[in-house]
């Protein structure tokens, strides 16, 4: 019988045709998910960096300076440092007084 012949062909060739549509479709699938476990990895690695930069906010938060106390810390070294050269001036003051006396002294015995 030619007819089942040509249907037997016909059948071979369908199933060639169909093993090879899911083959293909097999190996898409199989690329969906590499590329779906890969934007998974990066999904994850991107929380850990969203989370590490949450702490470095959470702790510039907690040390941060603010300008109120910035201003009170300059207003601070400015009287310390005013306070320090004026004990200074007196010190020099204080030479320049007991030098000047004692050269005074000295022209008085010597002379």
């Amino acid at each position: 019988m030619p007819g089942e012949e040509t249907t037997g062909t016909e059948i071979a060739m369908l199933r060639g045709e169909v093993m090879t549509a899911l083959a293909r479709i097999e190996g898409d699938i199989r690329l969906v998910l590499q590329a779906q476990q890969e934007a998974s990895r990066r999904t994850d690695d991107l929380q850990t960096d969203v989370r590490r930069l949450d702490d470095r906010v959470d702790d510039l938060d907690r040390t941060r300076v603010t300008r109120a106390e910035l201003a009170e810390r300059d207003k601070r070294a400015g009287q310390e440092s005013t306070r320090r050269l004026t004990v200074i001036g007196l010190v020099i003051t204080v030479v320049n007084i007991v030098i000047g006396s004692g050269i005074a002294v000295l022209a008085i015995v010597i002379g």
